[in-house]
This record gives structure tokens, C-alpha cells and sequence, in this order.
């Protein structure tokens, strides 16, 4: 599954590695700090409007078939009713609640860091960085999903040291980045790949993309641990997402204020310092097999029972036991669960 999800993130990534090359290309010569030409951003923009008759051209998922012949799981109705009461369930169950916190501030780093990357280093530097960077996030992403599959462990071992890998490398970057900005903030430098000292203020840059992208892939290989259900995975995907964006929204507002770079970073560093020991419970309580963890089993029931309710395939109404949907350990409902199929949609 992991892989999976780093596939998934590494060809988001491509996106990047291409506008890169281009930016790189185009900028190669300049050698100033300041922005890039109005050429580079025409080019990039012309890609990005592209790409909505490109994805014109992507199957519904009723019309997906796999290599080995079966169908795409997939919630052909539901209600918002519905979907709002998943979604309030999911959030009060202890995992999600435990990862919240990393869900904000995991990503705040990254708007110091690009701040920090357009103030002391020339126009080719960054656009060599925009290159980097994305070979080093889409690195990350397919190193931790090989990493999170790793099959002679069990996957509650894969969780905690590939979290306890994360933590020590985040860590370890935050204070080389810390060292590097108290320098810079006395001395404020203008660097270029010829300038001495680039190397080290420019390598940080590099694996933080890396360690970002790592991060992520872990995030989303962890939600997929709750259940094996696609509503549920589709749920907690956009509790992710949700949350991540008001961690960026303020990430962006406490950029904007006149605070000194030195600042913002404390801030982003005291924060995720301050997630370790939630996301680390998390991480420890990762089951080894789905409907491992009770209060998660729950929202599997719960949701999914709901959903057939309005969603039968036939357009029959299923009746749904309510208590007997939140009776956590019967072994009976959770043979009900492990055994359910989809129904086979018709292909168009």
C-alpha cells in the first residue's frame, strides 16, 4: 500500500521535476538574486493550462479495470448528511485526534524555508533548487514507501521506526537550518553556486524537500492503516488535506508580518517539536491488521452501514441495527465487515 501512495506522490512531484528543468534552462546565465524572468513564468503557465484537457482525458472510476480483471471500489451516492456525520465520527476517534496536530504543523516549515531560499540565493541557484527538489521529494517519497512496506516487519514495527527515522532526520535539519539563519541574518549574503559557503546553506534546502515529501507519504500510509475502506481512506485523506491548509494559511499570515526570518523558523521549529509526542502515540498504536483498534472498527461500521443504507446498488433501503453497529468486539459484525464485497458496476 505504501508504495502505492508514493507512486501516487512521486508522479505529483513530476509536475515540479519538469517546471524545474525549464526554469533551469531558461535561467541558467543569472547569476543575481531577485526574480526570475517574465519568460519563465509565460512557459510555466502555458504547461499548467494544459493539463485541464489532459485530465479530460482520465476514465471514470466505474469504467476502471484492473490488470487482474476486478473494479474500482468506489461510492456511487451518498448524502452530505451522511458524509457530515463520517466525517464528525472519524474526527473524535483517538488516531485522528492524535495526529491532528501534526496535520498543521507539518508543512508549516515550508513557507519559511521558501522565504529563506528567495533572499539569499541567486536566480539560477533557486532554479537549480526547484530542480533538486524535486528529484530529492519524489527520492523521498518512493524510499519511504519501499521502507513502510518492508515485509519481513510487521507493520506496527514499520510505523514506529519509520516515524522515529522522520523525527530524528526533521530534527536534525531544523538546527543545522537554525545555525545557517543566524549567520545569514547578520551577514545577509548573496549566494550563487560559484560563492563560497553555498554548498551549506543550499544541501539544507535540498533535504528538506525530502524529508517533506517522506513525511507526507508516512501521513498518508497512516491514514490507509485505519480500515481497508474506501470511504473511510477518502475521509481522512481530506481531514489531511483540510487540516494542512489552515497550517499553511497561518504559516503564510505569520510570513507576512514584520517578523525577522530568525522568528518564523523558532515558531515553525517550537511547533513541531510540540506534535512529537501525540504523533509518536499514533504511531504506536498502528494495528497490525485492520479493526485492530476498537474506536476505529466503529467508524468503519458506522459509515459504511450508512452508506449502503443509501446506496444500494438495486436503490433498496438496508436497515442498519444502530446498536448493533457500535458493539465493539462483536465478532459476528466484524465478519460482516472483513467479508463485504462492493457490487460489481455494469461497464459503460
Amino acid at each position: 500500500m505504501a508504495q502505492s501512495v508514493a507512486i501516487w506522490l512521486g508522479i505529483r512531484g513530476m509536475g515540479q521535476f519538469i517546471g524545474g528543468a525549464i526554469n533551469l534552462a531558461l535561467n541558467v546565465e543569472d547569476s543575481k538574486t531577485g526574480k526570475v524572468g517574465y519568460t519563465t513564468y509565460l512557459v510555466l503557465i502555458g504547461i499548467q493550462c494544459a493539463g485541464l484537457p489532459i485530465a479530460l482525458l482520465l476514465s471514470p472510476p466505474q469504467n476502471v479495470i484492473r490488470d487482474d480483471g476486478t473494479q474500482v471500489e468506489w461510492i456511487k451516492r451518498t448524502t452530505w448528511l451522511v458524509e457530515g456525520k463520517a466525517v464528525w465520527r472519524l474526527v473524535r476517534t483517538r488516531r485522528i485526534l492524535l495526529l491532528i496536530p501534526v496535520f498543521i504543523v507539518g508543512q508549516w516549515g515550508s513557507t519559511y524555508q521558501g522565504n529563506y531560499f528567495a533572499t539569499y540565493f541567486s536566480v539560477r541557484s533557486r532554479a537549480l533548487g526547484s530542480f533538486l527538489t524535486a528529484v530529492a521529494g519524489i527520492s523521498g517519497d518512493l524510499l519511504t514507501g519501499l521502507a513502510l512496506d518492508f515485509k519481513p516487519w510487521r507493520r506496527s514495527t514499520r510505523a514506529r521506526v519509520v516515524w522515529l527515522w522522520l523525527v530524528a532526520l526533521i530534527l536534525s535539519l531544523w538546527i543545522w537550518q537554525t545555525t545557517n539563519q543566524v549567520m545569514y541574518g547578520r551577514k545577509n549574503p548573496h549566494l550563487d553556486w560559484k560563492t563560497h559557503g553555498f554548498g551549506r546553506g543550499f544541501a539544507v534546502y535540498i533535504l528538506w524537500s525530502f524529508a517533506s515529501e517522506s513525511l507526507q507519504t508516512y501521513l498518508y500510509w497512516s491514514m490507509g492503516t485505519l480500515d481497508d475502506g474506501v470511504g473511510t481512506l477518502a475521509r481522512t485523506t481530506g481531514l489531511l488535506r483540510s487540516f494542512e491548509s489552515v497550517g499553511t494559511t497561518f504559516s503564510l499570515v505569520t510570513s507576512a508580518t514584520k517578523w525577522k526570518y530568525l522568528n518564523t523558523l523558532i515558531l515553525a521549529f517550537v511547533f513541531f517539536v510540540s506534535q512529537i509526542p501525540f504523533t509518536t502515540t499514533a504511531a504506536w498504536l498502528v494495528p497490525d491488521q485492520p479493526f485492530k483498534q476498537r474506536e476505529d472498527a466503529e467508524v468503519v461500521v458506522a459509515s459504511d452501514a450508512e452508506v449502503e443504507s443509501v446506496a444500494s446498488p438495486h436503490g433498496d433501503r438496508q436497515d442498519t441495527d444502530s446498536s448493533e453497529s457500535t458493539v465493539l468486539g462483536d465478532e459476528r459484525l466484524k465478519e460482516q465487515v472483513e467479508a463485504y464485497k462492493p457490487p460489481t458496476n455494469p461497464l459503460v
